[in-house]
């Protein structure tokens, strides 16, 4: 029960792919940014790379800038964004179509492994709007058809962008005066005949006005099917981390403080108990080999490999010259996600069973193993991995808006100014189905009741319950099962104001070049509502950490500028010597003012060789919901000091003496004889 049904279309089989998918060397999409030619080699445009906002003429960047082309995005065929960043080599994988623990839906970009929440993501130029409250953008927003050039700093661009920008910048540049129609298909299956991916998209766009203006529109639908572990991929049908201490046939956990002394417990072994026989305690084997006799869950059949989606977007784009030297522009976005992942069922860790139960008082052995500790009053501790109820199913609708609209004007000369409005939403709905309530848990486990009946001061309260039997595989009845499920749905809706004023142009002519400067104002307000689920935001689950609701917001009023600065031209041994200066100030409605600065330069000793340097600090400022966020759980990456093998990767451990001997007063038996593991029973 609860096992995701995948969409498979097989009317797609006979379709024909307008684009083949083939490979593409790293150095390709490693190429730096440079200005194409225009007449010929030495017919140069002026150009601002991202990184800088100083427009310059066969400019390289300080920073280290990648850029890919829409010829090679074409030559991949991707479907996805993310599948075409994730192959540069400065780019950590951050959640995509093959996450499912942790996954929301969402395709993000991870410069340097410092987080999607450290990368600032651009569409033209302009900040694009986060998709939940960890101020990631999503890129399943935006349309691979209309990428001109994907350009990506990864220097670190603070003092340019803002506080947001720590790891670097990512920037979309969409394609301009597009003219015509275009209808793109293209369609996709793995080598095993599954994991299909299809998308359709329009592109249309027209000059107006004796080419004073243009407006291009875009329209795109994408499909993907999901899959699960399969023989024809051997590696994914089983945990290679030997699964979860939490398994199906329950855990009967031995407390130090209230040690079970039956079948030589506690120095003979770790006294962990399964249930092989229902209501029988035997030795837990915690084979990480999860071969046929181990008591491990294996929770890899059940994950998703490919999560499935389908996705709806719509852009449109225009600019149009007012009067001369001062032009307008719009873009809007919509896109509308849907995405499903799948989970393992619940792992139901540290329950509380009295020892009134019905079914712990009716089952000798296990009643003899209860009475067998010091205190046989208190509860028993017990895990036990929910099949019953069904896997984990998470839903999750991604509504996605923006506007930016502005004005572009030539001051004279090379100056020029840019000011534009930005406003956007984001709606996510995440929906979860078949987990397990703590609350109703207890109210089934709780004694005073028969078989059939809870107890007559638990039925008051919950006038459904079903009392629950979990000494075993396979006993918690449907009837059980459904009272204990649990769906639950969050929603979190993020909106952002931005208001920006650039300049760029030359200060004056120097002996070596002209003197360029860019300076700007910007104003930004975030506002953030998440709403988790009743039962959520109570700490009611069992498969999901605890979350309380937050809502707020945080505001910035910011400067900055930048000079490039040329020192030397056709000089001996210094071809071109160049300094770059910058820095911006941050006043936060929050955490108040901040600095962010860089200092650099280039060196081109002779034609074809160029060093090139710079310094850069920043500081972060805290999103809306790192500002507000209060007494959420999480899960700490915790390691047994006791255990001789670590339970994540099933490597074997070292004790020493010291460590030896307290774990042995600690646990009543020596870990190193007994070959003790921690159950490791999350997940």
């Amino acid at each position: 029960e609860g096992r995701l049904d995948l969409k498979v279309h097989q009317n797609r089989r006979r379709l024909l792919a307008t684009t083949m998918i083939a490979g593409a060397s790293a150095l390709a999409f490693a190429a730096p940014a440079m200005a194409q030619d225009a007449e010929g080699p030495t017919a140069l445009d002026d150009v601002v790379v991202t990184g800088s906002r100083i427009v310059r003429q066969d400019y390289v960047a300080n920073s280290p800038i990648s850029t890919v082309t829409s010829e090679q995005i074409q030559a991949r065929g991707d479907v996805n964004v993310e599948q075409i960043l994730n192959q540069l080599p400065q780019v950590v994988p951050g959640l995509s179509a093959n996450s499912n623990n942790p996954s929301n839906g969402s395709a993000t970009v991870d410069l340097r492994g410092l987080g999607a929440s450290r990368t600032l993501v651009l569409v033209n130029g302009h900040r694009f709007i986060p998709y939940d409250k960890s101020n990631a953008v999503d890129l399943n927003s935006i349309p691979a058809s209309l990428i001109e050039r994907v350009e990506v700093v990864t220097g670190g661009a603070s003092a340019v962008y803002g506080s947001d920008a720590l790891a670097g910048v990512v920037n979309f540049i969409f394609k301009r005066d597009y003219e015509g129609f275009g209808f793109d298909t293209q369609y996709g299956i793995s080598g095993y005949g599954d994991g299909e991916q299809f998308n359709a998209s329009m592109t249309f766009g027209s000059n107006f006005a004796d080419d004073r203006g243009n407006v291009t529109g875009f329209v795109g639908y994408s499909d993907r099917d999901g899959f699960f572990p399969n023989s024809d991929r051997p590696w994914s049908v089983s945990s290679a981390a030997g699964g979860s201490g939490t398994g199906e046939y329950g855990g009967l956990n031995n407390l130090g403080t209230n040690p079970y002394t039956a079948a030589g417990c506690p120095t003979a072994n770790p006294c962990r108990r399964s249930f092989r026989t229902p209501g029988v305690p035997g030795p837990f084997n915690n084979d990480f080999g999860l071969g046929p006799t181990s008591d491990r869950y294996d929770f890899a059949p059940v994950n998703l490999l490919q999560s499935p989606s389908e996705r709806f977007n719509i852009a449109l784009m225009g600019h149009y010259d007012v009067i001369e030297g001062v032009e307008a522009f719009a873009e809007v976005f919509y896109t509308d996600s849907r995405n499903t992942s799948q989970l393992a069922p619940t792992p139901a860790t540290g329950i509380s069973i009295p020892v009134t139960n019905f079914f712990v008082q009716n089952y000798p052995a296990l009643l003899a193993y209860a009475n067998s500790r010091p205190n046989p009053a208190l509860p028993l501790n017990f895990d036990r991995r929910m099949s019953e109820v069904g896997a984990r199913v998470q839903n999750n609708n991604t509504d996605v808006y923006q506007i930016n609209t502005g004005l572009r004007g030539n001051l004279g000369g090379d100056w020029e100014l840019e000011g534009f409005y930005s406003y956007g939403r984001t709606e996510l709905t995440t929906s979860i189905q078949n987990d397990v309530s703590r609350s109703r848990l207890n109210a089934a486990l709780a004694g005073g009741g028969t078989a059939t009946t809870c107890a007559p001061a638990v039925q008051a309260l919950f006038p459904t319950c079903v009392p629950i039997n979990l000494f075993g595989r396979g006993t918690i009845t449907p009837a059980a099962a459904a009272f204990v499920r649990l769906n639950f749905t969050d929603r979190s809706v993020f909106e952002r104001n931005n208001f920006q004023l650039n300049l760029t142009g030359t200060l004056f002519e120097a002996p070596a070049g002209p003197v360029g400067f860019a300076g700007g104002i910007e104003y930004r307000e975030d506002v953030l509502s998440y709403t988790p689920d009743d039962a959520k935001n109570a700490g009611d689950i069992y498969g999901f950490n605890a979350e309380r609701a937050v809502s707020g917001s945080s505001s910035s009023m910011e400067a900055y500028f930048e000079a490039a600065i040329p020192l030397l031209r056709d000089a001996p041994f210094a071809k071109s010597l160049e300094l770059e200066l910058g820095a911006r100030y941050s006043d936060y409605s929050t955490v108040g003012g901040v600095t962010s600065y860089k200092i650099g330069g280039s060196w081109e000793p002779v034609e074809s060789l160029r060093l090139r340097g710079l310094f850069q600090r920043a500081s972060r400022a805290p999103n809306v919901f790192e500002l507000f966020q209060a007494n959420d759980q999480g899960f700490p990456a915790v390691l047994d000091p006791c255990t001789t093998v670590n339970p994540t990767t099933g490597v074997a451990r070292t004790l020493s003496a010291g460590v030896r001997n307290f774990c042995t007063a600690q646990l009543g038996f020596d870990p190193v004889a007994t070959g003790f593991v921690a159950q490791n029973t999350q997940t």
